[in-house]
């Protein structure tokens, strides 16, 4: 009987420790995916304003690296205002961190 009170606590302790793990998108996180609820997330909006007052420079540039130094600078500004860019965990609707390029 013991063994089964101590089991089920033990899982009890493991589950109220992966929630505190558990990631949550705040307005300045981007998230990557489609669709409109990605398109309409604060974080996103604020990327694309971003990425509109770039246009003229980006398509300016006549080299890839000179592209590739505009993309980071997104990114860059993306962190330097706390933000993130998390993707949906394939195995459950967790948020995790993306990869570099993931989020590139």
């Amino acid at each position: 009987m013991w063994i089964q009170k101590r089991q089920a606590r033990e899982m009890e302790c493991t589950l109220e420790l992966e929630n505190l793990n558990d990631i949550i998108p705040t307005d300045n996180d981007i998230l990557v995916g489609k669709g409109k609820p990605f398109q309409l997330h604060q974080g996103n909006v604020k990327m694309m304003k971003r990425l509109q007052a770039l246009r003229p420079r980006y398509d300016a540039a006549t080299t890839k690296e000179r592209r590739k130094i505009l993309r980071e600078e997104v990114m860059d500004d993306a962190f330097a205002k706390g933000g993130r860019f998390l993707k949906q965990s394939t195995n459950s609707t967790a948020w995790i961190l993306a990869s570099h390029d993931e989020a590139y």
